[in-house]
């Protein structure tokens, strides 16, 4: 008996879109559209994982097609792709001398709505700029990096994509000439090569006190305390950020995010010292 596997039926970035456990395509294409109602129903595959539906219509026996067609893809393996970022990021880690290391910090673009989204990986070398990497392995597509782009630009010195050699070329086309490109193996997500430098720019919000957003509010209570400051026992995460604003320098209050960072287990967003030894 053949193994069921994920599939993602309906349209392309609709709210109807839908994960369905079935054998093969065509299976999951019949759930998907039994689901939504279409019975009596016959689902066709007219090519490149596209279905179109027939039915039938309000009066008996006047069959009618549906007018927008789905799509049927397998669902990627998420949990191959978390494993195949991490080995990026520890290749990626290896190209630095003493720095911190943090893994999916809150980014956002300038402007007050400005898109959000969260960063592979930031760098924080000792004495020197940040550095925040979007990494795309072979499992990605480039379709969000235009988006994604004016994120790292407002948060990070520099900005590097780390990718395949499946997306050098389309890589090139896309980004500004100030973003560096670095090579990463395919299966092992080793560097190969640093395709092109990353250029500097002085706006560098990661090195002053974006980190801090990330703290949850017992983490900040916990600093405000150990530092003998007053402030209301159940006081909201804007009123303990304001206060450590307006008490420590940019510096201090990247160190006590990095820190209080680093003695997390577990969690999505986790710091880590590199390149010490």
């Amino acid at each position: 008996m053949s193994e069921e596997v994920t599939w993602l039926c309906g349209l392309p970035n609709s709210v109807r879109r839908g994960r369905f456990k079935a054998v093969d395509r065509d299976a999951a294409a019949f759930a998907y559209a039994k689901l939504h109602r279409y019975d009596p129903i016959s689902v066709e595959h007219v090519g490149d994982g596209w279905y179109d539906v027939t039915g039938e219509g309000l009066e008996p026996g006047k069959p009618w097609k549906y007018p927008r067609s789905f799509r049927v893809n397998r669902a990627p393996d998420q949990s191959r792709r978390g494993v195949d970022e991490t080995a990026a990021r520890t290749a990626l880690c290896a190209l630095h001398g003493p720095s911190w290391a943090v893994r999916e910090p809150y980014i956002v673009a300038e402007g007050r709505y400005g898109k959000s989204g969260r960063a592979d990986l930031c760098v924080l070398p000792d004495g020197e700029g940040s550095v925040g990497y979007e990494i795309k392995t072979d499992r990605d597509v480039l379709d969000r990096l235009t988006r994604q782009i004016p994120l790292y630009d407002h948060c990070f010195s520099r900005r590097v994509l780390a990718t395949t050699p499946r997306h050098v070329d389309a890589s090139r086309r896309l980004l500004p000439a100030e973003w560096g490109i670095v090579l990463l193996d395919p299966d092992t997500h080793r560097v190969l090569d640093q395709v092109r430098p990353a250029a500097a720019q002085d706006h560098d919000l990661a090195r002053g006190t974006l980190l801090l957003s990330e703290l949850w509010a017992a983490e900040l209570h916990g600093l405000i305390k150990d530092r003998n400051l007053a402030v209301k026992k159940r006081a909201p995460i804007w009123t303990c950020l304001t206060l450590l604003k307006d008490t420590f320098d940019e510096a201090t209050l990247r160190d006590m995010a990095l820190q209080t960072l680093n003695r997390r287990q577990g969690t999505r967003v986790h710091a880590w010292r590199i390149g010490d030894s």
